[in-house]
């Protein structure tokens, strides 16, 4: 299922309630400024933080398919405002962050009094045929209100489940961009979510279907997530009318990978070069680094063999996670499973002089995410072209501080699969003997001096005490944990 015209349909669609099914986003979003107005008048009267809330680009932004209490506090952090949390039975006001999320909520009730919500004139349309083909639909949504919402639009009769922000409340579902709202949705509809698809209008959403591995994301006019301004401005700029963005994704799903021997190619025409003698050239010159000159000074040249300094092809595996390389190459109708991808690494090392140390480098990153034993060989012959002049006057140029930050970020990223993302704080680590304890700080998730400990078999995460809630972090095997401003947390792994 992957949404090309003539693929068969998905087997469950989950669609946002607000602003997809009911045009019920710009009544929440008055009512955020209601809110937001009165408080900031009283908060910061004259300040530029207390400008008025922008209904349009800052509800988008901070707002739009959060939890109220989320919302609010979204906003105000972005404003550099601090409020204590509050409890949950707060009467609207100004002083805490649920007292902002419930005045909020009142003045959603005030205008609901005086214009009802009403559906999309497509949404109907669009369930009815939906359920003509035997696809269940979800609809989600973190306001309380969506269920009698949908009922009072007569859409509830043509959805198999609604999960709405009682439930979310109810089951302690953590709010978009976490995947959990979705993930449980397509649980009820007994859909897989490779096998499913989301309808999302906020960018939050987005991040959460696709932190999902959901088979199809769609997402709604995220081109107006855009400030008018600088939306007209990108328009007139990439000549966008409205087929535009439709001919551009037939183009992404066309691009031509060269294949050879079952495994990808440098380039087109790579396979039918001509192969080295690569063991009688080492045992003639010893080091074969710079190969390039060594054909050259024999006459020859390297552009007859299928030899390179640097295999670029292999990149790939340092920009992208094997999972997301493999999705890459399915937009584009080919596979890409683990056998394949080992084969071309495989194929690629094997063709390699390593004539630049960035090549030491992604080879390193690669092997880290196959969990290869040369791994760190190839990080350490990064770090000895920094100290020793293998290439014969360049280090002083500082031409390889590139690959000097590069060996960094591999021991605090690629050793131990780290990875910022809108669910959380990814963590794969990989276990290397030559390295079996290490640790170091990073931001994350707006927290600062974040300390990640590794030891055999062990993983300690410290998230210093702040006014931030709790850091995300995604575990081996996809378990889902917390760790709360000020804690320590130990992970075996």
């Amino acid at each position: 299922m992957n949404g090309r015209p003539g693929s068969p349909p998905p087997r469950g669609v989950v669609l946002d309630t607000d602003g997809v099914l009911l045009a019920s986003a710009t009544v929440h979003a008055a009512a955020w400024k209601a809110a937001f107005d009165a408080c900031l008048a009283e908060w910061t009267p004259g300040e530029r933080s207390g400008k008025p809330f922008d209904a349009d680009v800052e509800y988008r932004r901070f707002v739009d398919g959060r939890s109220r209490y989320d919302g609010a506090g979204a906003f105000l952090t972005a404003r550099g405002i601090r409020l204590p949390p509050g409890a949950r039975d707060d009467p609207p006001g100004c002083d805490t962050v649920r007292a902002v999320a419930a005045l909020k909520e009142q003045a959603f009730q005030d205008a609901l009094r005086r214009n009802p919500v009403v559906p999309f004139e497509d949404a109907g349309r669009a369930l009815t045929a939906l359920r003509s083909l035997g696809v269940p639909c979800a609809a989600v949504s973190a306001s309380r209100h969506a269920r009698a919402l949908l009922t009072t639009a007569g859409l509830d009769r043509l959805l198999t489940v609604v999960v709405d922000g009682e439930d979310i409340a109810r089951l302690g579902l953590a709010g978009k961009p976490d995947p959990a709202l979705f993930l449980h949705a397509a649980g009820l509809l007994g859909t897989r979510p490779e096998d499913g698809a989301v309808v999302e209008d906020a960018l939050a959403g987005v991040s959460a279907a696709r932190a999902g591995r959901f088979g199809l994301v769609v997402g709604l006019d995220l081109l107006d997530e855009l400030p008018p301004a600088r939306r007209a401005e990108l328009r007139e700029r990439l000549l966008l009318d409205d087929g535009e963005l439709d001919r551009w994704d037939e183009v992404s799903r066309r691009l031509h990978v060269p294949f050879h021997q079952g495994v990808v190619s440098q380039f087109e025409g790579y396979g039918e070069l001509a192969e080295l003698d690569w063991e009688a050239y080492r045992a003639r010159y010893g080091d074969i680094r710079r190969l390039d000159r060594i054909l050259e000074a024999e006459g020859d040249t390297v552009n007859r063999y299928q030899a390179s300094k640097q295999a670029d092809t292999l990149m790939l595996g340092h920009l992208f996670r094997p999972e997301e390389l493999s999705g890459l190459f399915t937009r584009l109708g080919y596979r890409l499973d683990d056998e394949t991808w080992r084969a071309t690494v495989s194929h690629h090392l094997r063709r390699t002089s390593h004539g630049s140390t960035l090549s030491s480098l992604v080879h390193g990153w690669v092997l880290t995410r196959q969990k290869g034993p040369d791994a760190w060989r190839y990080c350490e012959e990064a770090l000895v072209a920094d100290v020793a002049d293998v290439q014969g006057g360049t280090t002083g140029e500082g031409i390889h501080l590139g690959a000097m930050a590069g060996t960094v970020d591999l021991v605090e990223r690629g050793i131990t699969g780290l990875e910022a993302g809108p669910d959380g704080l990814r963590v794969a680590p990989v276990a290397l003997r030559e390295l079996p304890r290490f640790a170091f700080t990073l931001c994350c998730g707006g927290h600062r001096g974040v300390r990640l400990r590794m030891l055999p078999g062990r993983l300690g995460i410290r998230v210093p005490a702040s006014s931030r809630g709790p850091l995300a972090v995604v575990l081996p095997g996809g378990r889902r944990a917390t760790v709360a401003s000020g804690e320590e947390r130990w992970f075996r792994l």
